[in-house]
């Protein structure tokens, strides 16, 4: 089964401050090494049942009542995020990963 996510940027109650910007917006560009990752909100983690099958994932925003604005469109993807139940454990697996990539 495909699956395609559908990640609402810019939606928590953190942007309600006027100098915040959503860590979401991490989402639009590149690292130094040239790749991008998509953070899926709230929490970065994906439905167990939709690992490794994510065709696509849609970058939107709330426009108005019943309508998302399309923002980007991420494909080509390789999940490197599982989530394991265990937060500890699954900081400490992101960590690792981020030094092994030098991200």
């Amino acid at each position: 089964m495909n699956t395609i996510i559908l990640n609402r940027m810019y939606a928590g109650s953190y942007l309600d401050e006027d100098e915040n910007i959503g860590h979401e917006v991490i989402n639009l560009f590149r690292d130094d090494n040239g790749s991008n990752y998509i953070y899926i909100n709230p929490y970065g983690d994906i439905n167990a049942k939709s690992n490794d099958s994510v065709e696509a994932i849609l970058l939107v925003k709330h426009v108005e009542k019943g309508v998302l604005e399309v923002v980007a469109k991420a494909e080509d993807l390789q999940q490197v995020y599982y989530k394991k139940n265990n937060f500890d454990e699954e900081i400490k697996d992101q960590i690792e990963y981020i030094k092994e990539h030098h991200i």
